[in-house]
């Protein structure tokens, strides 16, 4: 296989698992350590654009996911797993690439009670054990750019950030009403759980889950929403494209916000995030140089 191949595999019928958990949504314990197939590629799922309500559908989120409006979306090509530490340690080994944290020296831990600057912390070294299949965290919105630019020379194709559009379309199945990556029924996903609570104190839990993991688990550890994208409510927030900014009533086509402002959408929650900060329309702004161990990224890839 070549190095081009290794990297980048687009799938639209997946064959195979990363990992299988069981049907409750919880890890198999003696499954979590098997050897991940094709660790470097980049799994892609065809997803066809349609129009949808983008916005709080449910009525029961924040006054930043209103109004609710229609969006028109092209047919755009996103990852099934969230950006890995393989992967992204392989562009940073090709490339010669310092991110942010290594630049300054710091990166956000949660230290207990407030997330706060850690010294010496890095996507290298995140005060935590991760393997290399687990999503790389400790890394900005720029540190995600340029690990898109990168992967667009290597495959001669535009792959960047999903807008905010786009994510919300694919975590909710195309459009479609499914209040949580996985559904609408009970957890299945790296949520801040009792697993969490008891490795960190003052955290509020989803009463009566257990995951496994405190931080973060390794990708595709639990199953895919109906369209085959794991992990769009937990484990990491990922950052989208488009800078943060208030929704408007109008209908759009293929949106994406571009403004002076710094502050840049993340969508997904995270491993520290509990049952009402993981739906589908949650949204988070950070500033785009924040770095911390909650924060990852996926790709898209247009579709010409």
């Amino acid at each position: 296989m070549n190095t081009l191949h290794a990297l980048f595999i687009i799938s639209t019928i997946i064959t195979y698992p990363l990992f299988s958990g069981n049907p409750s949504g919880r890890p198999n314990e003696a499954k979590r350590d098997e050897s991940v197939v094709e660790t470097q590629s980049l799994q892609l799922i065809d997803i066809l654009g349609n129009k949808f309500r983008l916005g709080d559908i449910f009525n029961d989120g924040g006054t930043d996911e209103m109004p609710i409006s229609y969006v028109i979306l092209s047919d755009f090509r996103m990852s099934k797993y969230e950006v890995t530490v393989a992967q992204f340690s392989q562009f940073v080994t090709e490339t010669q690439y310092v991110t942010e944290a290594e630049k300054d020296g710091w990166a956000v831990i949660w230290d207990g009670t407030m997330w706060s600057k850690d010294y010496g912390v890095t996507f290298r070294n995140p005060g935590f054990p991760q393997s290399e299949n687990h999503p790389v965290i400790c890394v900005s919105w720029n540190d995600a750019v340029a690990y898109c630019q990168w992967m667009s020379k290597q495959t001669k194709t535009t792959i960047r950030l999903p807008t905010e559009a786009e994510w919300e379309f694919a975590a909710r199945e195309r459009g479609m009403r499914p209040r949580y990556g996985w559904g609408n029924g009970e957890p299945s996903g790296n949520v801040a759980d009792e697993t969490a609570g008891l490795a960190m104190s003052n955290l509020k839990v989803w009463s009566g889950y257990r995951d496994g993991f405190a931080y973060t688990a390794p990708v595709g550890a639990f199953r895919a929403n109906e369209i085959g994208l794991h992990d769009m409510s937990g484990n990491v927030l990922e950052w989208c494209a488009d800078s943060y900014s208030s929704y408007t009533k109008e209908e759009k086509t293929n949106p994406l916000v571009r403004k002076e402002t710094e502050f840049k959408v993340l969508r997904g929650g995270s491993w520290f995030n509990g049952e009402a900060t993981v739906r589908t329309t949650t949204r988070t702004r950070l500033h785009q140089s924040y770095r911390g161990t909650r924060v990852g990224f996926r790709i898209v890839q247009l579709i010409k």
